[in-house]
This record gives C-alpha cells, sequence and structure tokens, in this order.
C-alpha cells in the first residue's frame, strides 16, 4: 500500500521528469540525433535526417539488405578545398570505422569543392549489406571532414541494425 508521502514524492518525481524531458526537446532540435561538433568554427548544422527515421523516434532501424541515406543541411563558415565523410560504429564506447566506397564528400552528394561559405545539402545513399551483424544498439557516428581531418560537421545517431 502506498502512503501519501510515496505519493508525493512519486507526483514530484513525475513532474521533475516532465521537466526534464521538455527542456531536452529544446536543446535536441534534430530529435534524438546529436550534433558532436557543435562548436565547430568550420560549419554550422541546420538539419540532419536519415530515410525512414522520424525525428520523434529514439532509435533508427537499419534493415540489412537495404539502402538509406542521410541528409545533412549545413552552412559553411569558411573555404574548404576538400571534404571526406568518415563514418564509425561506436559499440560499448568503441569506435569502429565503417568503409565507404566514396569517402570523396563531393562527389555524388550534393556538395561541390571548393566548398565555399554558405548553406550546402549533403545527402548519402548506403547500402546495408546482410554480411553485418544484426545489433540492438550502435550509434552511428556521421562525420564530414576538410583536408586537415577537422569535422565540419558531426552527427551522432542512434541507432539498431535488424
Amino acid at each position: 500500500m502506498l502512503t501519501r508521502a510515496t505519493l508525493a514524492v512519486l507526483c514530484l518525481a513525475c513532474a521533475f521528469g516532465a521537466v526534464l524531458c521538455e527542456e531536452e526537446d529544446d536543446d535536441h532540435p534534430f530529435g534524438s540525433i546529436r550534433n558532436c561538433a557543435p562548436d565547430s568554427d568550420l560549419a554550422e548544422l541546420k538539419d540532419v535526417s536519415v530515410l525512414g527515421f522520424a525525428k520523434n523516434e529514439t532509435v533508427c532501424t537499419l534493415r540489412r539488405d537495404k539502402h538509406t541515406s542521410i541528409t545533412i543541411d549545413f552552412v559553411a563558415k569558411k573555404r574548404e578545398w576538400r571534404v571526406f565523410t568518415k563514418v564509425h560504429g561506436i559499440i560499448a564506447g568503441l569506435e569502429m570505422p565503417f568503409e565507404l566506397k566514396h569517402p570523396d564528400a563531393c562527389k555524388d552528394t550534393g556538395l561541390v569543392c571548393p566548398l565555399a561559405p554558405g548553406q550546402h545539402t549533403y545527402t548519402y545513399s548506403i547500402f546495408v549489406d546482410k554480411s553485418k551483424p544484426k545489433l540492438r544498439h550502435v550509434d552511428v557516428k556521421w562525420e564530414l571532414l576538410n583536408e586537415f581531418n577537422k569535422p565540419l560537421v558531426c552527427v551522432l545517431i542512434p541507432a539498431r541494425i535488424r
């Protein structure tokens, strides 16, 4: 049987939790996708989306033997002569590189190098091979790097592979 004191504590905890969740939504305009280079002096992330992943979902489901795509809108603050894509899967804190067929971000992605300062949209289509293991949780770290390996944009996407 619950006492009045226990009920009061539960009500306060629920109210406090609701406030925390509300504040978190304001801090994360990309839903559960996180900006992992928020202080970049090279670019500002404006939007990010993954095909089939709604911003109100907490985990992106990547299906093996299927294509998906990522679209990143950003504003470049400086001219960049070359831009590369680097992708890692993070499992239990360990970053494992994911080899891309086309790591040059200025080929077939909507970007043209040299990249001029201003608004840009980057889109990359990726095939999730059936040989990839099924994973309950992996954070996908997707980066756009300049020729000096400095991040223009970095996003962390909570995902699972089915």
